[in-house]
């Protein structure tokens, strides 16, 4: 039975009106509270918006909706939804299923697939597949940070089932200051919720996360012009890193019972890790081999391109920035691996984007 009364999906927008007709059709009858937050400058026009969506036209920045949801939520667990991202049900269930069983869980994150349309066709590809639970050995909050970079470490931990106390109090204390790199959140709600509690790997698949348009660039508050990796070396930002630090782990010291000194370790050996990720991942972009594969798919005649998707092996397609594969092939695959999907679901998330890009 599915428990989706209990839950609140959250989908802050800005400027992308037609995927929030998507997902209130797609939502439409389903148990789960649907709370869309629409910061575009004109409201919607809506006609028949079902009782289970609260559509609210907030033309605030970011920051302002995300703590108005934090004010808003009253169901036991909440969920955050990109716009143009969908989740399927059974997914989100066997979370929060998981969460009932495992009380000391504050998190529950599902396998996840990265879906884009093309030719008429709906492709996926597995993300984040390495994501996994930390070692037995890893019980506290200071553990979980002081192991925030294990081999597992879960993609994309904001989009899980959370329970509403814990995540509250991470998006406030994530979103109670402005940065100069709209990058930086992710690694304040990361790690907020990593002190939390534990966060484990759901073996079902439940976030479908959308290729259909670029990340918003500076528009509704957030600066993505600066590169993460600017920011984290370059001189000009160094009081704000400061003070990033200082605000981190002056919202873990209010969550949990460390002392100030282990936290601010924790924290700037996190702080470091990053830093030498990002600048090995700069170092990839800028290398000879990643600017022939570029130069390879921008020069490809489109037949070819739409060819090797078919034909060549996944590790090969990889590599050429062509991933992807029919949404069925890889769903078999993953249950095959023991992760679940329900097939009505997935026929009608596929239906839902093959029906908004042929309209």
């Amino acid at each position: 039975m599915l428990k989706l009364d209990d839950l609140t999906i959250v989908i802050p927008s800005f400027g992308r009106q037609e995927f929030l007709a998507r997902q209130i059709a797609y939502w439409r009858g389903s148990r789960a509270h649907i709370l869309i937050l629409d910061g575009t400058q004109n409201p919607m026009s809506l006609h028949d918006c079902p009782v289970n969506v609260d559509y609210r036209h907030t033309p605030i920045d970011f920051f302002q909706r995300m703590n108005l949801a934090a004010d808003l939520i009253t169901t036991k667990y909440v969920a955050l939804l990109g716009d143009d991202d969908l989740y399927l049900p059974s997914g989100l269930n066997d979370c929060i299923d998981w969460l009932e069983r495992n009380p000391a869980d504050i998190g529950a994150v599902g396998r996840a697939l990265y879906f884009f349309f093309q030719d008429g066709r709906v492709f996926v590809a597995e993300k984040n597949a390495d994501s996994s639970n930390f070692p037995p050995t890893v019980n506290t909050g200071l553990d979980r940070l002081k192991n925030y970079y294990f081999p597992g470490k879960i993609g994309a931990i904001a989009y899980g089932v959370y329970r509403t106390d814990k995540w509250k109090e991470a998006v406030r204390a994530t979103y109670a200051v402005r940065y100069s790199c709209g990058y930086v959140y992710d690694t304040y709600l990361r790690t907020t919720l990593t002190y939390s509690g534990n966060v484990s790997v759901c073996d079902s698949i439940t976030w479908m996360c959308s290729g259909e348009n670029p990340p918003i660039q500076d528009s509704s508050s957030f600066n993505r012009k600066l590169d993460l990796i600017n920011w984290l070396t370059e001189s000009t930002w160094s009081n704000e890193r400061v003070a990033f630090q200082s605000s981190l782990v002056d919202a873990l010291v209010a969550i949990g019972p460390d002392e100030r000194s282990e936290l601010d370790a924790a924290v700037g050996e996190i702080m470091r890790i990053l830093t030498d990720r990002y600048t090995v991942k700069l170092q990839a972009r800028r290398s000879l081999l990643a600017r022939s594969r570029s130069a390879v798919i921008r020069n490809s005649p489109r037949k070819v391109r739409q060819i090797a998707k078919f034909l060549l092996p996944e590790s090969l397609k990889a590599s050429f920035g062509w991933e992807g594969s029919d949404i069925r092939t890889v769903i078999s695959g993953l249950s095959a691996r023991g992760i679940a999907s329900d097939d009505a679901e997935v026929a009608n998330f596929e239906k839902t984007v093959l029906a908004f890009h042929c309209r």
